[in-house]
């Protein structure tokens, strides 16, 4: 009876498996040429002859990089081994921050990582390696744009983090 069930719940969990296999297969399919062909029309690839990767045009340094450049604001990009960031007015300007979330706690700023909880020093003093040498000294700041966080009032206690570059608008930031 034990293997009758065994084998009945394998069949289920195929019956169930195989269709959402399949539409997830779809949606590749037929998203995926959309993407690629963006891709290629964007500044960062017209620029930077990056081959493409899985769904890059949702990376917020590809995002960035194409704002910058559209804008033709006054940063620097850079690329160390695949590690990308940008520099302005002498300090790095990292792209990597995913709105997670932050808090200030006896004097020290701490980013919320997924299960863990990880000061802000910390996690910019582990990456200062992966930068290119001239630019490991440098102050780093995360940047951050009003988008990223619709809430003013954390915007405005983001403004308060050493830590970010906060941008309300190009404008304001003298972008």
């Amino acid at each position: 009876m034990k293997k009758l069930l065994d084998f009945l719940g394998g069949c289920l969990g195929l019956v169930i498996a195989i269709p959402v296999v399949v539409i997830i297969g779809i949606i590749l399919v037929v998203c995926l040429p959309f993407d690629i062909l963006r891709y290629y029309q964007m500044p960062y690839y017209k620029n930077l002859k990056k081959k493409y990767k899985f769904y890059i045009t949702n990376s917020d340094v590809v995002q960035m990089y194409n704002r910058i450049v559209r804008k033709q604001l006054p940063m620097e990009y850079a690329d160390s081994d695949g590690y990308e960031y940008f520099v302005k007015d002498g300090q790095v300007l990292l792209c990597d921050w995913s709105g997670s979330n932050f808090e200030q706690r006896e004097g020290e700023w701490y980013f919320e990582l997924e299960d863990t909880t990880i000061p802000v020093t910390e996690l910019l003093d582990s990456e200062k390696n992966l930068r290119k040498p001239e630019h490991r000294e440098l102050p780093a700041k995360f940047l951050m744009f009003y988008d990223d966080i619709t809430d003013a009032e954390r915007f405005e206690q983001a403004k308060e983090c050493p830590y970010f570059y906060c941008v309300f608008s190009w404008k304001e930031a003298g972008l």
